[in-house]
């Protein structure tokens, strides 16, 4: 039989695993009652939780950062391209500002709902400098991109 450490570990292991308590109790040998018990009065068993939760949590987003950071290089790099359609650049300006104020909006969400002090991240970092610094480099080269937006529509228009 295990001894209460252990049994928690394997407990804490399994439950990260599965995500479900009567499977995670099982493995530990402990009744479901004790792994309510310990994942809502126990803090070391929550700090462990919440732990690895944060750091699966960071590695998801790391890896969409890293997604959209692709995204991005590949919708700038069809900006520059002088052989795709004004149509083309007009979607791609487009996606770039909606997905720039759909982050913004996101961040504000989590800081307004977060009780501890906020720790910026790199997507703070590009949303503070689109939407509250009015004279930074990001900021101008969204009005630049707008500026582009306005022209393409209008020769869309006449076309």
């Amino acid at each position: 039989m295990l001894k209460t450490a252990q049994q928690k570990t394997v407990f804490v292991a399994t439950y990260l695993d599965t995500g479900k308590v009567s499977v995670s109790a099982k493995k530990a040998g402990i009744r479901r009652e004790t792994a309510y018990n310990w994942l809502n009065n126990d803090p070391a068993i929550q700090g462990l939780i919440q732990e690895s939760q944060q750091a699966l949590y960071l590695q998801a987003l790391n890896q969409l950062n890293s997604k959209v950071t692709k995204a991005s290089d590949y919708l700038i790099s069809l900006l520059e391209d002088q052989a795709a359609s004004n149509k083309d650049k007009l979607t791609a300006v487009r996606m770039i500002l909606d997905q720039a104020e759909k982050i913004a909006n996101f961040n504000r969400i989590q800081i307004k709902n977060r009780n501890t002090p906020v720790q910026a991240s790199p997507i703070d970092d590009i949303t503070d400098s689109l939407y509250q610094y009015k004279d930074s480099e990001d900021k101008q080269n969204v009005n630049a991109l707008i500026k582009q937006v306005n022209k393409l529509e209008s020769k869309n228009s006449t076309d």
